[in-house]
């Protein structure tokens, strides 16, 4: 069981939802999943994600991102390195590649080819750990020297805005942040999902998940307990689908489910949400 805090949306600049609630099972109204095909991976997948045009993407323990059409046809593939912190491909056109240990990043092309490294400098953030797309040029970075989320706009090497972690989560320990609907999902390895406006106002606190959450439409989804468990950023509705199998991760489009079974098996499904 995992619960939902009271939280407020605030969309654009004259309307305001409020949510006072906790997880209720509501009846599944999906169709259900129809096995395509399946692919076995080199390696280890270390992360199954997708972009908003509708390909699915895997990273390998061995360092390579090899992207996928919706059928399982291999589309490209790049050779990060072990190196590799974060893989954010949501854009389609610009896709973000994150090296904590260098404070280096690229933008690889929807091709997969990357047009050169560029360097975090100090002057934006004193220890990098996290970076998530913001927009087109702009991202947010968490910089673990005082625990801040900031948003910097690359291009012009400033930062537009900036606030504090540590009031909203003490002693975080954040694994992953992501951009979307403009606002900021920031997932703590022993916390749970936090919620925040692009302000830095702590919108919603969720117990679980622990892990990487995806997006589809309105909704945030993710798996857990062997469901994916989705929640309606607008409405606050929830709902639960059953996965065909077990599984370590899924993503979804309007028209695919892809789901990693095993260490290095993705099952590639036919679905409509």
């Amino acid at each position: 069981m995992y619960y939902f805090s009271q939280a407020i949306f605030t969309m654009g600049l004259s309307c305001q939802f409020l949510f006072t609630f906790i997880f209720l099972p509501v009846a599944s109204t999906f169709s259900q999943p129809t096995f395509l095909k399946a692919r076995k991976a080199n390696s280890t997948i270390t992360m199954l994600t997708v972009d908003r045009a509708g390909d699915f993407y895997i990273v390998e323990k061995s360092g390579v991102i090899s992207k996928f059409d919706k059928d399982g046809e291999l589309i490209a593939s790049f050779a990060a390195g072990t190196g590799l912190t974060t893989f954010d491909p949501t854009n389609a056109i610009r896709l973000l590649v994150w090296y904590k240990d260098s404070k280096t990043y690229a933008w690889l092309s929807p091709t997969l080819e990357n047009p050169g490294m560029a360097n975090i400098d100090p002057s934006l953030a004193i220890e990098p750990q996290l970076m998530c797309p913001s927009g087109d040029y702009a991202v947010w970075i968490y910089d673990a020297a005082d625990q801040t989320m900031k948003r910097v706009q690359l291009n012009e090497s400033i930062v537009q805005s900036e606030f504090p972690l540590e009031s909203s989560i003490p002693e975080p320990e954040i694994s992953s942040i992501k951009e979307y609907l403009n606002f900021l999902f920031v997932v703590d390895d022993a916390k749970g999902l936090f919620v925040f406006n692009s302000r830095g106002r702590l919108l919603k606190r969720l117990n679980e998940p622990k892990t990487m959450v995806h997006f589809l439409g309105e909704e945030l989804y993710f798996v857990y307990e062997g469901k994916l468990h989705f929640f309606n950023l607008y409405t606050a509705e929830t709902r639960t689908l059953p996965l065909p199998n077990p599984a370590k991760a899924a993503v979804l489009t309007d028209e695919r489910m892809i789901v990693q079974a095993d260490s290095s098996q993705l099952h590639f499904y036919r679905w409509q949400p």
